[in-house]
């Protein structure tokens, strides 16, 4: 199990530079290079200490919201912004921004510290190890932040957008009977 943890987590890894890359290209806000940042940190430090594989997974389930950012990118990309299945998307990333952010991150924070509390006397002794729970600790609570500041905003871009779709047709607009 260990090794899947190990894979799954250089996957991550790999995946998470390979954007930063297309961030760079494409130019993105400071927040997601932040973003970025910490979680390259972590990765890398749980590979090289073999530490911490399980959070760090338990962790990189908020990817799961990335195909819904990517198709609303892409819908107001091709001019399908206003559609119905660009809302769709819209509250499907509302919801796993619930899910997989806004929900497990506190719970994932509580059981890296609940376990930094349960170890051992050797554990003390062992900076590298301090260190890298340290940064788990306060990166977990960073991205949660970050992710509660991005369902706002997500939040009232739904709003917005089911006012939009709920608003009746105007006199003139209104579809003509067959």
């Amino acid at each position: 199990m260990a090794r899947r943890g190990s894979l799954a987590l250089q996957l991550h890894l790999g995946y998470t530079l390979y954007e930063t890359i297309l961030y760079v290209c494409l130019g993105q806000d400071l927040i997601l290079y932040v973003h970025h940042v910490i979680a390259v940190a972590n990765l890398v430090s749980f590979l090289a200490t073999n530490r911490l594989h399980f959070y760090g997974c338990c962790a990189g389930l908020v990817e799961g919201t990335n195909p819904c950012l990517i198709g609303l990118y892409l819908f107001s990309r091709i001019g399908m912004k206003k559609s119905m299945v660009c809302t769709v998307t819209g509250v499907m990333l509302f919801v796993g921004f619930i899910v997989l952010r806004v929900l497990p991150l506190p719970v994932i924070g509580y059981w890296v510290l609940k376990d930094v509390r349960g170890a051992s006397s050797d554990f003390e002794e062992q900076l590298s190890s301090r260190i890298v729970y340290c940064i788990s600790i306060a990166s977990v609570w960073l991205i949660w932040a970050m992710s509660v500041y991005w369902f706002y905003r997500i939040t009232l871009g739904m709003m917005k957008a089911l006012k939009q779709t709920a608003q009746p047709q105007a006199e003139g607009d209104a579809p003509a009977a067959v």
